[in-house]
């Protein structure tokens, strides 16, 4: 057409592409690597065990056992897509493990390869399945055991195998030695191998020295090297040769405690002097005594042995102290001695410890034990008493008192010392005046006299004095102020004896004494004349002088009266007297009023004064001896008063007041009423005695009507006498 078009194109055919994959394998997990190939080049591979995609490479140990899927891929508008199995098989391995080498005496064991189903063989294999291996069969030798794994992958692998011939290292017995034996060779029942263990010298060939070993049970070990080596043990024992050896000792002293002697080993036996233990060695130094003993050791056995030794056993040291003492106490110090100087001193009064330095005064009087220890190797003690006397002692037996021209016999008592005592006397101008402990003195005045004591053994001799005191003997004289006189007669005696004495005695005659040394007096009571005796003692001296009829006394008259009274009133004071008066015949009457009379019975008026008046009697006998007698008249006024024992103050002028009414003999400067009702409280009281009690209480109204106590005390108007009482009084109203 008008309006067509014509237009060409240019249409492209492909060729179709064909990925079809070229079979491989089957192949080994061990094969190396390949490279697939498939009908048109180009693609690209994939799958397990596809290393390199473009090139198609394929590794069987990458892809592992199994079955793989690869694919094969070409691209594009004619590209293809195929796909192939692959199939990759385990490779097996025969290795053998490495096994031996063996011993020929060892059991069977089954071999092994990396890799199990293959077929063993080579000598020694007893069972070519499991690969049982027998080193006894296969001998000693090196075998060539073969082991084959069948199939595509299948392998075949060989191993050498050693069977080596077993040692036996057993140890020949040997021993048991002792300790001094010379040296062996042990031997084994195969040669080869080395020896060690206590006492091996040399290891190859074996040498054992018992003495290198030393005693004991020594464990030998003998080693054959190598794989089928041994290995053997004995015990060989090596004894001590037995020492005996004793141990050597120091001296001992008799007197030690037992010991257990000891030697280089034990188990022996002991003999000899002072054993007491065969089997412990005890020695006794005091069984054995002083001197030297031979002790012998022995051990009995194969490897026994014996010894001796001489243990020497000292005497004790002589402690023996020399005799001391005894001592006086002014014997400053002495030193004790011993006979094995050197020691050491110990006891009271002992001063030096060295050298026995002793103190008679340090120690005191008695018997002190003195301890004395030797210092030598077997020391010894020993004691010893000493005496330290006692001190001098003297005592002159009491004072003596004589009187002129007396001897006295002087005492004294010596004590102390040695005993041989001696007591000489002087007087206290240092003469002599005798020896002795009695002696008789007559000293003329008063005298002290010392007695010395003394004895062999102390320098200082000791003292002691008594005096003699020498009175003079009294000289009697007395006399009285009177010779003679009316019975009673009282005679003064006056004592003018030089000296005065102080020891008297009066003898009156008429059978009655006195002690007063001075001037004294005597009643004599019954008619006559007497002698009169003073004795006088002045320090034990006594004199005596006697004067006869020294107190004449004659008969008396007696003095009496009786009076119609003796108390009258102010209003009545004439008494009336009644002479009784015996061997009188003239009477002198007076009063103390100044009045007298000489009548015989007479009657006197006294003054009417309140007082005490003097009547006294004068009765006189015809030898002039007369007597007095006085009496004493009371003129006084009497104490009358009156008390009521009720009031009624009711108003009626009657009874009114409750009051003490006095007629006489009371002092109204000196009065106290006092009113009490019955709880002892004091309600009313009074200083006058004109005033009374109207029944009220102080200043208040009337009391209650009742009983009420009262109390009045006042003076007597005649003297200091006080009166008091007491009463109840009743308050009606």
């Amino acid at each position: 057409g008008a309006c067509g078009d014509l237009q060409t194109t240019n249409i492209i055919v492909n060729t179709q592409a064909d990925a079809s994959i070229t079979p491989a394998g089957p192949f080994c997990d061990s094969d190396p690597a390949i490279n697939l190939t498939a009908t048109d080049p180009g693609g690209v591979w994939t799958g397990t065990g596809i290393t390199d995609g473009n090139l198609g490479t394929f590794d069987p140990l990458t892809a592992g056992v199994g079955t793989h899927t690869i694919t094969y891929t070409i691209g594009g508008g004619c590209g293809d897509v195929q796909t192939e199995d692959i199939i990759v098989n385990n490779a097996t391995d025969a290795t053998i493990t490495a096994a031996g080498p063996f011993c020929d005496d060892e059991p069977i064991l089954n071999l092994n390869a990396a890799s199990a189903g293959g077929t063993w063989s080579g000598t020694g294999i007893t069972n070519g399945a499991t690969g049982e291996f027998d080193p006894t069969v296969a001998g000693p030798g090196t075998h060539t055991i073969t082991y084959s794994i069948a199939g595509a992958c299948g392998d075949t692998q060989t191993e050498d195998i050693i069977v080596n011939q077993q040692m036996d290292a057993t140890v020949t017995p040997a021993g048991p030695f002792c300790d001094t034996d010379p040296a062996v060779i042990l031997t084994a029942a195969d040669a080869g191998g080395t020896w060690t263990g206590n006492g091996i010298t040399n290891g190859a060939s074996g040498d054992f020295d018992p003495a290198t070993a030393g005693a004991g049970v020594h464990t030998i070990t003998y080693t054959i090297a190598g794989a089928c080596g041994d290995v053997g043990t004995t015990d060989i024992t090596v004894n001590n040769l037995a020492d005996a050896s004793i141990t050597a000792t120091t001296p001992y002293c008799v007197n030690d405690a037992p010991i257990s002697l000891t030697a280089a080993d034990a188990g022996g036996t002991w003999t000899g002097n002072g054993i007491t233990n065969a089997s412990t060695g005890e020695f006794d130094p005091a069984i054995a005594g002083a001197g030297a003993h031979t002790i012998t050791y022995t051990i009995a056995g194969a490897c026994g042995s014996s010894d001796t030794e001489d243990v020497t056993v000292n005497p004790l040291d002589d402690a023996t102290i020399n005799p001391a003492g005894p001592l006086c106490m002014d014997n400053n110090t002495e030193i004790i001695t011993a006979v094995t100087p050197g020691g050491t001193w110990s006891g009271n009064g002992i001063t030096n410890a060295a050298t026995g330095e002793f103190s008679a005064v340090q120690a005191g009087e008695g018997v002190h034990t003195i301890t004395y220890t030797t210092a030598g190797g077997c020391p010894n003690t020993s004691t010893i008493n000493v005496t330290v006397l006692p001190p001098l002692s003297v005592q002159a037996l009491q004072d003596a008192i004589i009187c002129e021209g007396e001897s006295v016999d002087l005492s004294a008592i010596g004590s102390g010392g040695d005993g041989n005592l001696s007591i000489n006397w002087t007087d206290n101008v240092g003469n002599p005046t005798g020896a002795g402990t009695n002696i008789t003195v007559s000293p003329t005045v008063t005298t002290t006299y010392t007695a010395t004591l003394t004895d062999g053994c102390n320098t200082v001799p000791v003292s002691d004095q008594v005096t003699v005191t020498v009175n003079p003997l009294p000289v009697i004289n007395f006399t009285a102020d009177d010779f003679e006189g009316c019975v009673p007669f009282n005679a003064n005696f006056i004592n003018s004896t030089a000296p005065g004495g102080t020891n008297c005695t009066w003898d009156f005659g008429d059978g009655t004494t006195s002690n007063l040394c001075g001037s004294t007096g005597h009643q004599y009571t019954v008619p006559g004349c007497y002698d009169v005796t003073l004795t006088v003692a002045e320090g034990n001296c006594t004199s005596t002088q006697t004067i006869p009829n020294m107190i004449c006394v004659y008969e008396y008259a007696v003095a009496a009266f009786t009076m119609s009274t003796n108390t009258l009133d102010v209003q009545n004071t004439a008494v009336d007297f009644n002479n009784q008066s015996i061997n009188a015949t003239q009477y002198q009457w007076t009063y103390s009023d100044n009045g007298s009379s000489i009548e015989e019975h007479p009657t006197h008026n006294f003054p009417p004064v309140i007082g005490n008046y003097t009547a006294c009697l004068k009765a006189i006998n015809d030898g002039g001896c007369n007597d007095s007698i006085c009496n004493t008249v009371n003129v006084s006024e009497d104490l009358i008063f009156y008390i009521p024992n009720a009031i009624t103050p009711d108003g009626d002028q009657f009874n009114e007041v409750f009051k003490p009414v006095f007629t006489s003999g009371f002092d109204i400067y000196d009065f106290h009423l006092i009113i009490f009702n019955r709880y002892g409280e004091v309600i009313w009281e009074s200083f006058d005695a004109s005033v009374g009690w109207n029944g009220h209480y102080g200043q208040g109204g009337l009391v209650q009507d009742g009983v009420y106590v009262w109390k009045v005390d006042f003076k007597s108007n005649q003297s200091d006498k006080r009166f008091e009482y007491n009463g109840h009084v009743t308050v009606l109203k």
